[in-house]
């Protein structure tokens, strides 16, 4: 015999009430529950032909939170609205219109993110032509005693929701969020300070206009597709998000692999070691759609298996030297539900390791720029004492002559092309150099005068000797090298001299060409020594 089919199909009978218990599990949050309604609020604007038939304008895109009540926070937009038809549809669970859309919302689970928070949740709303207003009310409270019994979902629901309709203007067009009766671990919720803190941190607010880059940095986000901002007020204040002021220009960069771009990334840089003060923000923060993703520094845990990738981050502190965010611009690449972090597929695993990789790439330029500053400080104070006719010990001397060749050598295009931390270091240096030409003049000084103390004193097996700057020069002003030489002899330490400006002119001249600068080098290198102007090694 063969099997016969027999029609039957599921219902919402089969589907046990515990189920719902799981819905809102990993949005336990205070700042995770807002974060959904305010996104429900944002994607109220998101109909831009519903918008202009209302002749909204942009500066109209407004979200406000406030309190409605001693224990009921409202979220409330001006957006398109909803007509009976659309609130009906708004209460359906894992059944949105905007799965599939280019929204920030996805999984059509944002009304239902205050099943734990409340005792109950309503949703007003008018839209604009409908001469009704209708009102949606969630008892959450009821919900939750049954929610565990051996029920199915309809018999929990049908009798713990209402629907009811009253008149309203024609011209009304809103939806208002009210989360009735907060219970006591979400009374953060009821509190200023930390409804400010939740918008200006993870929220699509828009930048403080005080911030002197804040047009600058707009502007450039406004060009990622996707990218959303509203005004926020909390209690009829806007709630902005803020940047320390002591930064240097905000530099804007693309993360990206094999010419597929994953994010977009603005910062700036504190212009001293750690200038930030305690209560300003600092290090990166991840958004999606302008929505804050996890911590500041998320992906910068130095060993990288927790998310799936290889890479390492060193010294993931010195992030803390930069304020700046980084916004993801691939539709594929979400987050997770409670928004704590990318869901680990393997698109995101790319965005997070893209990231990891700029995070070092930053580590690297600041341990580069702290390495070139002291430097550079260095030889200005050497220059200072050899003015002043301050005095050496050979083994302070040995050691600072060593510091300024090792610098007078990077300096120079190399044969090979630097790696890592010495290329980053020499590619600062010449960017100083190029615009304070007394550097490298001041470095090639103090190297003539330390070789003097060093060369001789070195030859004394175990004695230390000390020698003062005056007696770098005679009484005639002659300079050390002169003193070296007889009058029919130029010294090796001039041609050398003569060498380092040749190099210098050549890379200033060609400047990025780095490699024909190394080629002309190389070459201009090898006539000094078959001439015999050089000492080779």
């Amino acid at each position: 015999m063969s099997w016969k089919d027999i029609n039957d199909q599921f219902t919402i009978e089969d589907i046990g009430a515990p189920l719902l218990a799981n819905l809102a599990k990993g949005i336990y949050t205070p700042e995770a529950v807002l974060r959904e309604y305010v996104q429900n609020a944002a994607d109220a604007y998101s109909d831009l032909e519903e918008l202009k038939k209302k002749k909204l304008a942009a500066t109209d895109k407004q979200i406000d939170i406030y309190l409605q009540d001693n224990d009921t926070l409202a979220i409330q937009d001006s957006g398109v609205g909803m007509t009976l038809q659309e609130i009906k549809h708004y209460k359906r669970i894992a059944l949105s219109p905007k799965l599939g859309k280019d929204r920030a919302g996805f999984r059509g689970i944002g009304i239902w993110a205050g099943f734990s928070a409340c005792d109950a949740l309503q949703v007003e709303t008018s839209k604009v032509g409908d001469p009704h207003k209708y009102r949606l009310t969630l008892d959450f409270g009821e919900m939750r005693k049954l929610v565990h019994e051996n029920i199915d979902v309809k018999q929990l629901l049908d009798d713990r929701y209402s629907i009811e309709e009253d008149a309203a203007p024609a011209g009304d067009h809103y939806t208002q969020v009210r989360l009735v009766k907060l219970h006591n671990e979400f009374k953060d919720l009821l509190s200023q300070e930390e409804l400010e803190r939740i918008v200006r941190q993870i929220l699509p607010c828009r930048i403080d206009t005080n911030f002197k880059y804040a047009a600058k940095i707009t502007e450039q986000l406004r060009t990622i597709d996707g990218f959303q901002e509203f005004i926020i007020n909390v209690k009829d204040i806007e709630v902005v998000r803020r940047f320390p002021t002591n930064v240097t220009e905000p530099v804007f960069a693309t993360l990206a692999l094999n010419d597929e771009e994953y994010a977009s990334v603005w910062y700036c840089t504190s212009p001293t070691v750690r200038s930030f003060k305690a209560n300003e923000p600092s290090n990166f923060r991840l958004r999606v759609r302008n929505i804050g993703v996890g911590g500041p520094g998320i992906y910068s845990q130095e060993n990288g298996l927790h998310w799936g990738v290889r890479s390492t981050v060193s010294s993931p502190e010195l992030l803390d030297w930069y304020v700046g965010e980084i916004h993801i611009v691939r539709t594929d690449v979400r987050p997770n539900t409670p928004r704590s972090e990318l869901e680990l597929d393997s698109e995101s695993r790319r965005a997070i390791t893209l990231i990891r990789d700029f995070y070092e790439e930053r580590i690297t330029h600041r341990r580069a720029n702290s390495d070139v500053n002291s430097h550079i400080t260095q030889v200005k104070e050497a220059a200072q004492d050899i003015s002043e006719n301050k005095t050496y010990e050979v083994a302070d001397a040995s050691r600072l002559l060593k510091h300024m060749q090792k610098y007078e050598a990077l300096s120079k295009p190399k044969k090979t092309k630097l790696q890592g931390i010495d290329a980053e270091k020499r590619r600062i240096l010449k960017q100083l150099e190029a615009k304070d030409l007394e550097i490298a003049k001041s470095r090639r000084e103090i190297i003539e005068f330390l070789e003097l103390i060093v060369g001789p004193a070195s030859t004394k097996a175990g004695k230390k000797g000390q020698s003062k700057a005056g007696k770098a020069t005679n009484g005639n002003g002659t300079s050390a090298s002169e003193r070296a030489t007889t009058a029919d002899t130029v010294p090796i330490a001039d041609y050398e001299k003569v060498l380092s400006d040749i190099l210098l002119a050549v890379e200033r001249t060609l400047g990025d060409q780095d490699e024909l600068a190394s080629k002309l080098s190389e070459a201009i290198e090898d006539i000094f020594k078959r001439h015999g102007l050089l000492v080779t090694a």
